[in-house]
């Protein structure tokens, strides 16, 4: 009964995460135990269990005497997202191109291509996705997993905090494109320190747009980060 239990509690977990980052459960959409049960036809012991998990992965916030709800990441969350990003994926940048580029990140190249060619035929969700893979592969082909583990920690508010501006990025969907490619020409070239500076150039821009959002005048000052050796 345990694992069966364990089981039921992993699928609602998944679900849930699906029904969030798919934009089916919105920012701050109240969340009842009853109700997601039935959306996705698991028990409300599984479905409670997760939401705690949730919360604790950053995706959920309880509000005493209100609720459970969808988190709506303010702009100090994001600007927080962004300064742990910012060292984390500059970092992975630096040591995947000083270890050597992968296979599954030049297998990027096709797929920019392809993009920056017919961004029309693909959509938001599948643009941001693939940025996504991206920016994991790049954790990945470090293979520190140090980095791997802590980077997984905290992967869930990135997915969320992507999802917010989803409807904007076909706008600058080339913009994206240009940048993911300069970082992969640089890891391809073993140009640690070059594809270290482009990828939190392309996070400072990813944060810009967020402050667009907010339709903030808050001016976002990324720390110098040392070069590794």
């Amino acid at each position: 009964m345990a694992v069966v239990s364990q089981l039921e509690r992993e699928r609602a977990y998944d679900a849930l995460i699906r029904l969030i980052l798919g934009g089916s459960l919105g920012p701050g959409e109240p969340l009842s135990e009853r109700s997601l049960s039935g959306k996705i036809g698991i028990g409300r012991t599984p479905v409670r269990e997760a939401l705690r998990d949730l919360e604790r992965s950053g995706l959920v916030e309880v509000i005493p005497a209100r609720g459970t709800f969808v988190k709506t990441p303010s702009l100090a969350d994001l600007r927080e997202i962004y300064e742990i990003r910012y060292a984390l994926e500059g970092m992975a940048a630096f040591a995947a191109a000083k270890r050597g580029v992968t296979p599954e990140i030049l297998a990027f190249r096709e797929k920019f291509e392809k993009l920056a060619r017919n961004p029309e035929t693909t959509s938001a969700a599948d643009i941001d996705e693939l940025g996504t893979q991206f920016h994991l592969k790049i954790i990945e082909a470090t293979g520190n997993r140090t980095l791997q583990k802590v980077f997984r920690q905290f992967r869930l508010p990135f997915l969320l905090e992507g999802g917010l501006v989803r409807a904007t990025r076909e706008a600058v969907v080339q913009q994206l494109v240009n940048e993911h490619m300069g970082i992969l020409d640089a890891i391809a070239a073993g140009d640690a320190s070059r594809a270290q500076h482009l990828m939190c150039e392309h996070l400072a821009s990813g944060w810009s747009m967020r402050l667009e959002m907010f339709n903030s005048l808050e001016e976002f000052e990324p720390f110098e980060m040392a070069e590794m050796e």
